[in-house]
């Protein structure tokens, strides 16, 4: 059984002993009942299988954590049913009463396979936001003839629950399907398998409202644009993954070390709730910001993207080009000035945040930029969005811009 890598943060918080490393529980993989999780206790006291709650598993091999023990530790849990999630949550006692009494959250790899007449089935969730899902159908091992059926028809190979096809042809043998699903708001989603695809599939189920974590524990929704998925935010993290604090200056201030800048030097301002923070190039170069399995994109991602829309009704490379790219980048409404040809139709949502030059905004309110490294050399390099029809653009960037992240995945 093939075994998925999808590392994610599930459970989070923060510790008594060291308020810039958080304890947390995270998805490594799941090769069929067996889940393996990492859970990382960076504090004096020790963090054991009682202290995390489980419905529907149990542990196989959970060595202790943290104390005299190595502060990260992977966890081997043995889902009871199949057919059923597998949730944990921190469970209330003495040695975390910090963390203890939270949520129950869903413990699920990003795939789901099952066995069709000794050849394997998968099905990979892509991208996901709070309205749709996108989903690939992966059927490369199973013969020609073989047709998975879509929900809703009389021999679905799948039922749907939280949501309705949008886009969703018919799975068939030796390809891949992407399924576009429009999600219901307020509900859980849900992609199950029925008797009608055979083999040990029945009951088998994945969940479509899976989100990214970064290493603060914020969430991030995704889009896929072509071949590429994009979180749908800036990023917001003031760490890098391994931990290491970011250095958080003042407008003014400069480092060589990975930093990051706050609007009005406040994380709490009303801009920085809409834009996030901006990030020195040192934060780029030396530090890995992104959440786990994305990366801050070279220029060469960025102007894949840019590529995407030529040829789109018509539209050819160029100036005209970049401009109708543009359009589907940016937030809608009164978010940017002159806004009114803008679309969002990817869902990357774009807003003019500006950046920073010697301490100063530049472009705040009606443009943005993005770091972009250029070639493989990882020169500084930027990505911007303009408002009205000034369009997209790419090009060298100083070491000295302080500009935002927007990570795509690896």
């Amino acid at each position: 059984m093939a075994q998925f890598g999808f590392a994610q943060t599930l459970l989070s918080c923060q510790n008594g002993d060291n308020k810039n490393d958080k304890p947390k529980v995270s998805f490594i993989s799941q090769s069929g009942q067996e889940i393996t999780l990492s859970v990382h206790w960076p504090d004096r006291s020790t963090f054991a299988k009682k202290n995390l709650e489980i419905q529907n598993g149990t542990c196989e091999n959970c060595p202790n954590v943290g104390g005299s023990n190595p502060k990260t530790r992977d966890w081997t849990i043995r889902q009871s049913d199949s057919k059923k999630a597998v949730t944990i949550a921190w469970a209330t006692s003495s040695t975390i009463a910090y963390c203890g009494g939270s949520e129950a959250v869903t413990v699920s790899q990003n795939s789901m396979q099952c066995d069709v007449g000794g050849d394997e089935a998968m099905v990979n969730l892509i991208s996901q936001n709070k309205n749709q899902a996108i989903v690939e159908i992966d059927l490369t091992n199973l013969p020609e003839k073989t047709q998975f059926n879509a929900p809703g028809d009389r021999w679905a190979a799948f039922t749907l629950t939280g949501g309705s096809c949008q886009d969703c042809a018919p799975a068939r043998g030796l390809k891949k399907t992407i399924w576009t699903i429009r999600k219901d708001a307020g509900t859980a989603s849900t992609l199950t398998w029925t008797d009608k695809a055979g083999g040990d599939c029945k009951g088998k189920s994945i969940s479509l409202d899976g989100k990214v974590i970064d290493y603060d524990g914020n969430t991030y929704e995704t889009v896929r644009i072509g071949n590429q998925v994009w979180l749908a935010s800036n990023l917001k993290t003031t760490h890098c993954s391994d931990g290491t604090d970011l250095q958080v200056l003042n407008l003014g201030q400069s480092s060589s070390s990975s930093a990051m800048y706050w609007h009005n030097n406040n994380s709490n301002s009303a801009n920085s709730r809409k834009y996030g923070p901006l990030y020195n190039y040192a934060a780029v170069e030396n530090c890995n910001v992104c959440p786990t399995n994305f990366h801050v994109p070279s220029q060469d991602e960025w102007n894949e993207v840019l590529r995407f829309w030529y040829g789109k009704n018509g539209v050819e490379a160029g100036a005209k080009g970049l401009t109708y790219a543009a359009y589907q980048l940016r937030e809608t409404g009164s978010a940017w000035p002159n806004n009114s040809k803008a679309t969002n139709s990817t869902g990357f949502s774009a807003l003019p945040g500006g950046w920073l030059w010697k301490g100063s905004f530049r472009y705040l309110g009606s443009r943005v930029a993005f770091w972009a490294p250029q070639g493989s050399s990882q020169a500084p390099g930027f990505a911007k969005i303009a408002s009205g029809n000034d369009g997209t653009w790419t090009g060298s960037a100083s070491s000295k811009d302080v500009l935002y992240i927007r990570c795509v995945r690896d």
